[in-house]
């Protein structure tokens, strides 16, 4: 339910949530440390915070990857990020955070825009899958469900299914 709302009303229960946590002083649980950074992922639109029937902080994120795939059927993965200026590794489809209330081809144009720039005009959709996953965050130390817009795309050739 909580996807389906607003912008500001998203913003409004996450940081209600936060706040909620903060007077139990269940927040030490989640790493305080980490706070500051989950507020500004929320103002940023990148996740939701709510509090579940037990009183703990559950996370809710909304994720875009690419599978893209060249002509010899050959996968592109991402092997790195950068992070604090230093490369890590981090084998992955390349992808990214779906903003709320942002469409997942919005998305798509976004990450490819940014991210992708120089295969972005080399790149079609051919068709979309949703996956749901319930982690631990390793950054935030709290459980997550992950949902996740998988966006099959062929690279560099003329592609046998209808674009998206």
């Amino acid at each position: 339910m909580a996807l389906s709302m607003s912008k500001d009303w998203q913003s409004l229960i996450s940081l209600d949530a936060l706040n909620q946590a903060d007077h139990k002083h269940a927040w030490k649980r989640y790493q305080s440390s980490n706070r500051s950074k989950l507020t500004n992922e929320i103002m940023d639109g990148d996740s939701i915070i709510i509090l579940d029937g037990d009183g703990e902080l559950r996370r809710i994120v909304s994720l875009v990857a690419m599978r893209i795939y060249n002509e010899q059927g050959l996968l592109l993965i991402q092997m790195g990020k950068l992070k604090s200026g230093t490369m890590a590794p981090a084998c992955q489809l390349p992808g990214g955070k779906q903003r709320q209330r942002e469409l997942v081809m919005d998305t798509l144009q976004r990450l490819l825009e940014t991210k992708m720039a120089p295969i972005a005009r080399k790149v079609e959709a051919l068709s979309i899958e949703r996956e749901v996953e319930t982690l631990q965050s390793k950054k935030f130390h709290i459980r997550t469900k992950y949902f996740r817009n998988v966006v099959h795309m062929a690279y560099g050739c003329s592609a046998h299914a209808p674009s998206i």
